[in-house]
C-alpha cells in the first residue's frame, strides 16, 4: 500500500486493497492526483463491499515460523499462479478457521506443521461439501514440528477408504479422493522455475513449472462453479467483490502497455445491465454482454491500466 508513483502500481492497488494507500508528502499531482480523483468520485464502488472469493490460500502460522524457506517458496508459487490464472483468492490465517464455510476451496501449500485444532477444522470443512487442494509434505507435522505417525492427507485417505496404505500416497503421484461430501486433491510437489529464488525484501514472485496442474485440481475439487472465470493473459489482474444486487469486478494490466488480447469475464449469476469506470476515460460506459443461462459472458477489449466493471443483478 506504499510507493505507489507508477499507474500500474495505482492499479493494483486499488483492485487487490481497495483503497487508495499512500500518496506521499506533497500535494497529490500527475498520476496520483488522478487516482486519488478517480477513487474519491467512485468511492461507493469500495465500500459497503463483501469480497467473492471463494479460493482461499491457508498461511499456518506454525508452518510458516518453523520453515520460512520451502514452505514460503512453496506460498509464493501458489499465489503468484493464482493470479497469474485470474483466480480471485484470499489469503487466511489460523484466526480465519472458523470462516471456511464461506469458501469452497482451501488451498494447503506445503503447510507442513498443522495443529490437531487446524485439522478438526479442515476435516469439518470437507466433510460439509468443500474442497482441499494440499501441496509437498502438508500436515507432516503437528503444531510444535513433531513428525506425526500418520500425516494429515494419509489420514483422510485412510479414513475415505480404510484400505489405503502408506505407500498409496508415498509414490509421488497426483492422489485424488473423495472425504463425505468433499473432495480432496494432493499434489506431490510445486516445481519451482529454473533460476534464482530470492525471498524477503529482494523476493521474486514467480509460477511453478505445474500451474497447470495447481489450477486444475482447484476446479476439480469445488464443489460449486466459482462465480467468476476469467480468460485473460497471464499478466492481467483481477479481483472480484459483491454487494446489494450487483458484482464489481476489478481488472488491471500489469504491462506498460494497453492490452490488445480480448478478455473475457464468465459470471455465474443473471446480469440486468453492465456498465463500467476508468481512470483511462471519462465518464461510465455501458457494456455489452450475453447471458447464456445462469451466465453472463461479458468481453472487454479496451483495457488500458485498470478498469472497474458492475454487473446489475
Amino acid at each position: 500500500m506504499t510507493y505507489c508513483g507508477k499507474p500500474q502500481d495505482f492499479a493494483e492497488n486499488l483492485a487487490l486493497n481497495r483503497t487508495i494507500g499512500f500518496l506521499g508528502t506533497e500535494v497529490p499531482a500527475g498520476v496520483s492526483k488522478m487516482y486519488l480523483d478517480f477513487w474519491q468520485n467512485n468511492k461507493e464502488l469500495y465500500t459497503n463491499v463483501t469480497g467473492a472469493e471463494k479460493v482461499a490460500v491457508l498461511r499456518s502460522y506454525p508452518s510458516m515460523a518453523y520453515n520460512n524457506l520451502e514452505t514460503q517458496i512453496a506460498v509464493n508459487m501458489t499465489e503468484q499462479a493464482l493470479q497469474q490464472r485470474q483466480i480471485p483468492f484470499d489469503i487466511i490465517f489460523d484466526q480465519q478457521l472458523g470462516q471456511l464455510k464461506k469458501y469452497y476451496v482451501i488451498v494447503l501449500a506445503d503447510q507442513e506443521s498443522l495443529t490437531d485444532e487446524t485439522i478438526a477444522a479442515l476435516k469439518k470443512f470437507v466433510k460439509e461439501g468443500g474442497g482441499i487442494v494440499m501441496t509437498g509434505n502438508t500436515g507432516t507435522f503437528d503444531g510444535w514440528r513433531r513428525l506425526r505417525k500418520v500425516s494429515f492427507p494419509l489420514e483422510m485417505l485412510q479414513e475415505s477408504d480404510p484400505a489405503a496404505s502408506s505407500k498409496t500416497l508415498g509414490d509421488r503421484k497426483l492422489i485424488s479422493f473423495n472425504y463425505a461430501k468433499g473432495k480432496v486433491i494432493c499434489i506431490p510437489e510445486l516445481i519451482p522455475p529454473k533460476g534464482e529464488i530470492k525471498l524477503g525484501f529482494e523476493s521474486v514472485w514467480m509460477m511453478p513449472e505445474n500451474a497447470n496442474e495447481l489450477d486444475s485440481a482447484i476446479s476439480r475439487v469445488s464443489g460449486k462453479l466459482l462465480p467468476l472465470i476469467v480468460s485473460a493473459p497471464e499478466w492481467i489482474g483481477v479481483s472480484h467483490d459483491t454487494q446489494q444486487n450487483r458484482e464489481i469486478i476489478h481488472i488491471f494490466n500489469y504491462k506498460n502497455t494497453p492490452c490488445t488480447d480480448v478478455i473475457t469475464l464468465e459470471f455465474n449469476g443473471k446480469v440486468k445491465n453492465a456498465w463500467a469506470v476508468s481512470p483511462d476515460s471519462e465518464g461510465k460506459k455501458t457494456l455489452s454482454f450475453v447471458q447464456k443461462g445462469a451466465t453472463a459472458i461479458l468481453k472487454i477489449n479496451d483495457l488500458e491500466v485498470y478498469k472497474v466493471i458492475t454487473l446489475e443483478k
